[in-house]
């Protein structure tokens, strides 16, 4: 086992966030891209569950949240370069999903979730685009794209615009979903959202 984590140990997320994104920290670097990893995401959804029990949106989009840190690392941390899968993530992308799913609208939300689907969460796309674009709705038109989000989501939808990616354009969930997060986008104020937007909507050519 790679880390005894009993139902009694002190060490919630919610009393020591800070502490507790070590833990989750040292389990994926041990984990490495050794794969499958039954005994990492027993771990790991054990810190969801601590996490999402008590999630307060308020707390977590604080400046120098230790509760934001804790989530950026559930979501697979922030050190994954240019690197776009991980075998241990492999038959498992279900559970980020409803990580994201569970956690009510907030700015850190979008903000890590953006940047696990740009890197780790890549094959996970466009499907998930689909929560993205619920959680926007939930928010009730409330700007909760940081500029990272922002960034995060430009270089997601440009690549799956201008990369051939058809079921963005031919599935009509997707599509309504894609132009969801591109208007979300252009209210925060992104001009490539913009663009991206028009381009979208430009029938293709036959």
């Amino acid at each position: 086992m790679l880390f005894n984590y009993s139902s009694q140990y002190s060490l919630r997320p919610g009393n020591f966030p800070e502490q507790a994104a070590g833990i989750v920290i040292w389990l994926i670097l041990h984990q490495g891209d050794l794969a499958p990893a039954p005994t990492f995401w027993i771990l790991w959804q054990r810190f969801v569950d601590d996490f999402a029990s008590g999630v307060q949106a308020a707390r977590v989009d604080e400046e120098h949240s230790d509760e934001a840190t804790m989530l950026r690392e559930l979501f697979l941390g922030g050190n994954w370069n240019v690197q776009r899968d991980w075998l241990p993530l492999h038959g498992e992308t279900q559970r980020l999903r409803a990580f994201f799913e569970r956690l009510p609208p907030m700015k850190q939300g979008f903000e890590c979730y953006a940047y696990y689907l740009a890197k780790a969460g890549t094959p996970t796309l466009p499907d998930v685009l689909l929560d993205v674009a619920t959680k926007l709705t939930d928010s009730a038109n409330h700007i909760l794209l940081s500029e990272t989000a922002i960034f995060y989501l430009e270089e997601i939808l440009t690549r799956l615009i201008y990369g051939g990616n058809t079921r963005v354009r031919t599935e009509s969930a997707l599509r309504l979903a894609t132009l969801r997060i591109l208007d979300a986008l252009v209210n925060a104020g992104s001009s490539p959202a913009y663009k991206l937007r028009d381009d979208f909507l430009t029938p293709a050519p036959q």
